[in-house]
């Protein structure tokens, strides 16, 4: 194993994002950083908080460079942003990262990134936050997504994720499936693929696209880990 790594820090920023977007120096903004990792050649990465009750819910990957495995770990702040729990919530014998979190049709969902297991696994809250089951496989129709995220809009779930072939080099486009209800059956749209537009010099962000034969008009941001973001085709 080298020694050169990618090594990722997390915190909680007390701004909500639209602030973030807007504001270039965020010097300013209360930060409170995430516990040192337990054990050198670890990380944390892709977090996602759900409020519940009163406390906040961070749900995040750590990955360890030995086994090349990651987990899904819980912190549990309260109000002040007090650490009051911390635990493992989600181990399988495949790498797992980018936990979504959503709380939706009577039950909290995760739906975390595991396309080395060769599927698509949504995961039910037994009991939240810390018993997670498999409620079904996502079926794509044979291809495999990486950092699949669910969203709901005009009355559908909308699912917007990377193929696994494009994936293994620099992201180059976008794929889209829709259905009436979490558990499917899932639709891949009609005009996937959706491709990423080169960024304008002297721009912060990708040109989004218009595409024809729209059922519904919203924009996609990809934000990848360089730390630029790019737009993608927008109409569907």
């Amino acid at each position: 194993m080298g020694l050169r790594k990618d090594i990722w820090r997390t915190g909680i920023i007390e701004a909500p994002l639209a602030t973030l977007l807007q504001t270039p120096d965020w010097s300013e903004i209360p930060c409170h950083f995430l516990p040192d990792m337990p054990r050198a050649f670890q990380f944390r990465a892709d977090p996602f908080g759900v409020w519940h009750e009163g406390l906040l819910h961070v749900f995040l990957e750590i990955y360890d460079y030995r086994n090349r495995i990651g987990e899904i770990e819980l912190f549990v702040y309260d109000r002040s942003f007090r650490l009051i729990r911390n635990e493992i919530v989600l181990r399988e014998p495949w790498h797992l990262s980018y936990p979504q979190v959503i709380e939706a049709e009577g039950d909290f969902w995760m739906l975390p990134e595991a396309h080395r297991s060769k599927g698509q696994t949504l995961y039910r809250a037994e009991r939240f936050p810390d018993r997670w089951v498999p409620a079904c496989q996502i079926d794509l129709g044979g291809e495999i997504a990486v950092d699949a995220t669910l969203c709901f809009r005009d009355g559908l779930w909308w699912l917007i994720y990377t193929p696994v072939e494009a994936a293994k080099k620099a992201p180059s486009r976008l794929h889209v499936a829709y259905a009436e209800s979490l558990r499917g059956p899932w639709t891949r749209h009609r005009q996937n693929r959706f491709g990423l537009i080169p960024p304008v010099p002297g721009q912060g962000a990708h040109r989004s696209r218009s595409m024809a034969g729209s059922c519904c008009r919203f924009r996609i941001v990809l934000a990848p880990m360089g730390g630029r973001y790019a737009r993608s085709g927008s109409t569907f």
